[in-house]
């Protein structure tokens, strides 16, 4: 991945052309060919009007895409992980969907097991959360649609049915709701990064609860 930076399009070309023609040189001199139809390239700004950049890499045009995938995490334009928690949570609903058929709400696997297959949707569903976890405070839209993806899988660990409030579904399967945990996952992330050690009395779990508790205390949804 190359990132460059700049105040203006002439410079943001100027900068980013001489980068990939020194990248270009590099790899070529290792015998590898870059495959130009495959690289992607997005332009992060915050302004509304601006001329596009001409990036060019081994004599053709890069064309500016909305978003690019990089290492499984896919980046857009405006950095809210919009398409990358649609993307998520469609494949959790997938492999979802595929384990409800050896998780029958009679019989089935034990709760234990029931458990082990609702954290590989997990995985899947929280994957690369440090990243995106920060955007769950300004946009809603992620909130509920990884919520919408988890419940379906809960509702199997808890053998219960579609008729059960997202809520009350949480709490029967004893899990916090997604939007928490992708936060914890971010906590946890930073405090790994950082010099401090976590006390006793600030443990992510614990805020993770806590802000569960609060939630579910002004959840208006009635477990009967």
């Amino acid at each position: 991945m190359l990132v460059t930076r700049a105040k203006s399009t002439q410079e943001l070309e100027e900068v980013t052309n001489e980068a990939l023609s020194l990248l270009e040189k590099r790899i070529t001199d290792f015998g590898l060919q870059i495959a130009v139809e495959k690289t992607e390239a997005v332009l992060f700004t915050y302004k509304y009007k601006y001329t596009q950049p001409a990036i060019r890499l081994c004599g053709g045009d890069i064309q500016l895409s909305t978003e690019m995938t990089y290492l499984g995490m896919v980046v857009d334009k405006s950095m809210l992980f919009k398409g990358h928690v649609k993307r998520a949570a469609a494949r959790a609903a997938a492999i979802g969907n595929q384990l409800a058929r050896i998780m029958p709400n009679m019989g089935g696997p034990r709760e234990d097991r029931r458990r082990l297959l609702s954290s590989v949707v997990h995985s899947v569903l929280l994957y690369g959360a440090p990243s995106w976890a920060h955007t769950l405070e300004i946009v809603p839209g992620n909130v509920r649609t990884l919520n919408r993806a988890q419940r379906r899988v809960l509702l199997r660990c808890a053998c219960a049915y579609r008729t059960v409030s997202e809520a009350a579904t949480d709490v029967i399967a004893s899990t916090p709701p997604a939007d928490l945990l992708a936060k914890e996952r971010e906590t946890v992330f930073d405090r790994r990064q950082g010099p401090a050690a976590p006390t006793a009395g600030n443990v992510p779990r614990t805020n993770t609860m806590e802000a569960w508790k609060e939630g579910w205390s002004t959840e208006e949804s009635d477990l009967t």
